[in-house]
């Protein structure tokens, strides 16, 4: 006897999307891209804090070893010239490690800020959004000034974009378009 597979039946909602509203889908898409942006932009930092830390590492064991080859030996003034000037590149390079290493933790510390004050609205958003495509539940007006009230206080703590921008709505607008929120190609106005 064959094994008997039984197909599950089909839900009353099956096929069945209501169509959610598009100032819903654009307060979505705004908060998910700067949500997603942020992402991006903490590991760009944490990259660059440690291509910096490798290089002035290496900068400095060359340092170290310059110095020790010179003491170890009665060097000509063109080997202690060019000591002197890595040594001079090491300390540049160690301060500006430490200026660079301070201000990414500055700028970390505002991402993760920031992450937590769109996490939370973007798990609404996708709540409401969800509720209103499969049961037609209209998305709460409070819920969408919400998302506009933390979008302006992020623009205003931010004049400007951060490069990832137009990287992480891309990434979104294709999300967007996989929950059926947007046909393909279609932007959000």
């Amino acid at each position: 006897m064959g094994a008997h597979v039984k197909r599950p039946s089909p839900t009353p909602m099956e096929g069945q999307r209501h169509e959610v509203p598009m100032g819903a889908v654009l307060a979505l898409q705004r908060v998910w891209t700067r949500e997603k942006m942020v992402g991006i932009e903490m590991a760009r930092t944490s990259v660059l804090a440690h291509r910096l830390g490798l290089a002035t590492t290496s900068v400095a064991a060359v340092t170290s070893l310059g110095i020790f080859t010179t003491l170890q030996a009665d060097s000509s003034t063109p080997a202690r010239v060019v000591v002197g000037v890595v040594t001079a590149l090491a300390a540049v390079l160690s301060a500006w490690q430490t200026s660079a290493s301070r201000n990414a933790e500055v700028e970390k510390q505002s991402l993760t800020e920031l992450l937590q004050t769109l996490i939370p609205v973007r798990e609404k958003l996708v709540q409401a959004v969800s509720e209103c495509q499969l049961g037609g539940t209209p998305v709460d007006a409070d819920l969408l000034a919400e998302a506009e009230s933390v979008l302006k206080n992020h623009e205003i703590g931010s004049p400007g974009e951060y490069p990832s921008f137009e990287e992480a709505e891309t990434k979104v607008e294709d999300e967007l378009v996989a929950l059926g929120l947007l046909r393909p190609g279609q932007r959000v106005p």
